[in-house]
């Protein structure tokens, strides 16, 4: 079984740095009301997102580096929120 990591994007705290615009996905957040949540409640320790969607959310969590629980049962959902999720070295 694979460790979970936490993910380390906080170099890229501008929007429009990170993935959202990836993929178009029907009845996704917007990005800034995730941010707004997020910054109302600087306290909670794990956020959760059992409907994944595009990951817009767990994006928004790892670029605050906090850890998340995302899942979903769409197998093209857990794909694009494991893509736009994790941070790509720009070396590589």
């Amino acid at each position: 079984m694979a460790t979970l990591k936490p993910l380390q994007i906080s170099n890229h705290r501008k929007s429009t740095d990170l993935t959202h615009s990836l993929f178009r996905f029907p009845g996704k957040f917007h990005p800034p009301l995730v941010t707004h949540l997020l910054e109302l409640h600087p306290d909670v320790k794990i956020i959760g997102d059992p409907m994944v969607g595009s990951g817009t959310v767990a994006v928004e969590v790892a670029a605050h580096n906090k850890p998340g629980l995302f899942s979903d049962i769409d197998p093209l959902a857990c794909l694009l929120t494991r893509a736009k999720a994790r941070p790509v070295d720009p070396c590589w």
